[in-house]
């Protein structure tokens, strides 16, 4: 057993600030969070470059460790399950909607290598959720001065 290690996780889990959706069930946070982990882990060129963010986020979602590491089997196995389930989710309050954009951007400018995975996902994310022009222009200006 790796007391540091055990204890750097724990003080991690502590610094990583609270999501706006934090507090809602587990089910919820892990279905949104499946959206993040297409973006993360959908393809081979974004897995290493977006881990550490990707991480973030789902610890600042406040998701077991057990369920962070199903998100590759349910991409791999449930896919279009899972995907109804997050687009429901999305759709049944606006805020669901304009902090996935603010997590996806996050997770998009992170990336390098799989910049252009990454954007293929976020035109197809912005369209399925029938985001208009001035609601990401507003969005990404809004992330642009949080820095």
């Amino acid at each position: 057993m790796d007391v540091i290690n055990i204890l750097k996780k724990k003080t991690k889990r502590q610094e990583v600030p609270n999501h706006p959706l934090g507090t809602l069930s587990v089910e919820v946070r892990y279905t949104y969070g499946f959206g993040l982990a297409v973006l993360a882990m959908g393809n081979m060129k974004v897995i290493d470059e977006l881990k550490e963010p990707f991480l973030e986020q789902c610890l600042s979602l406040k998701l077991p460790d057990a369920m962070i590491v199903n998100y590759m089997s349910d991409i791999n196995n449930y896919f279009n399950r899972k995907m109804d389930e997050f687009l429901t989710l999305l759709e049944r309050e606006e805020r669901f909607k304009y902090c996935f954009y603010i997590d996806m951007l996050t997770l998009v400018y992170a990336a390098d290598w799989g910049k252009q995975y990454a954007v293929k996902v976020y035109h197809q994310y912005v369209t399925l959720l029938r985001l208009s022009e001035y609601e990401t222009n507003f969005l990404k200006r809004f992330l642009t001065t949080k820095k």
